[in-house]
C-alpha cells in the first residue's frame, strides 16, 4: 500500500519524525538547535519523497499526445516519392508500391512499403470511421490538399486502424485510407504519408506492385 506512490512504511516514518520534533522530548542542550534543523530537513524529505510519488502516479493522456501530432502536419524528407493511385497520389519513403484491387462499386488499391499496408476505398459509398469512438481514439478534423479531413487513430497504438477519410471530392466521392494494428513507428509514418495526399493528378497509377 502506498500514499502518492510513496510506500506506506515510509509515510508512518516520517510522521513519526514530525512527531518527535514536536512532543517535546528535545533532550540536551545542544540538541536544541538540532531539533528545528532536523525538522526542516525531515519536512524537505517528505516533500521531495510526496512529490516524486505524485509525479509517478500521474498517467500519460496518449490521447492528447495523439491529438497534438496530428494537428501539427509533419516535416516530409526530401527523398520521398511520389506514388500515384490515379485520381489522387501520396508521398512515401522510397520502395514504396500501389496495388490495384478488386472493388464492387468503388476504386479500391493498397499503398505498401516498410512493412506497412495502406488500404484505400475511393467512392462514393465508404464509411467516415463511425466505428472510431473515443475514449478508445483520438480523433481530429482538419484540412488535407484543401479539403475536409477526418483523421482517426487509436490512442494504444497496434489495437486498432489508423486511418484518413476525406471528403468533397466531387461526384460525392470520398476518399478512406487506412492501416490496421500499426506500431508507434509505423503510426507516426503513416500520418506524415496522410499528410500528402494530393487530389487531381489524373496521370497512371505508379509504381504498381503485382
Amino acid at each position: 500500500m502506498s500514499f502518492a506512490g510513496v510506500p506506506l512504511y515510509g509515510v508512518l516514518l516520517l510522521f513519526d519524525k514530525l512527531r518527535e520534533c514536536f512532543d517535546g522530548s528535545y533532550g540536551p542542550p545542544e540538541v536544541l538547535v538540532l531539533k528545528p534543523l532536523g525538522l526542516i530537513f525531515t519536512c524537505g524529505l517528505a516533500h521531495i519523497a510526496v512529490t516524486a510519488g505524485a509525479t509517478r502516479s500521474t498517467p500519460v493522456d496518449m490521447q492528447d499526445s495523439l491529438t497534438q501530432t496530428r494537428t501539427k502536419a509533419p516535416t516530409v524528407p526530401d527523398d520521398w516519392i511520389e506514388v500515384s493511385a490515379g485520381p489522387f497520389s501520396i508521398l512515401a519513403p522510397k520502395g514504396w508500391g500501389f496495388r490495384k484491387l478488386q472493388g464492387v462499386d468503388s476504386y479500391v488499391g493498397e499503398f505498401s512499403g516498410d512493412g506497412v499496408v495502406l488500404t484505400f476505398d475511393f467512392g462514393r459509398y465508404n464509411s467516415s470511421f463511425d466505428e472510431a469512438k473515443k475514449p478508445l481514439y483520438s480523433i481530429v478534423h482538419e484540412s488535407v490538399d484543401e479539403h475536409p479531413a477526418k483523421i482517426v487513430g487509436p490512442t494504444h497504438p497496434g489495437q486498432g486502424l489508423t486511418g484518413i477519410h476525406i471528403k468533397g471530392l466531387g461526384n460525392s466521392n470520398t476518399l478512406r485510407l487506412w492501416g490496421q494494428d500499426l506500431t508507434d513507428t509505423q503510426q507516426e509514418l503513416a500520418l506524415k504519408i496522410f499528410h500528402t495526399i494530393q487530389f487531381g493528378k489524373r496521370h497512371p497509377p505508379s509504381h504498381s506492385k503485382f
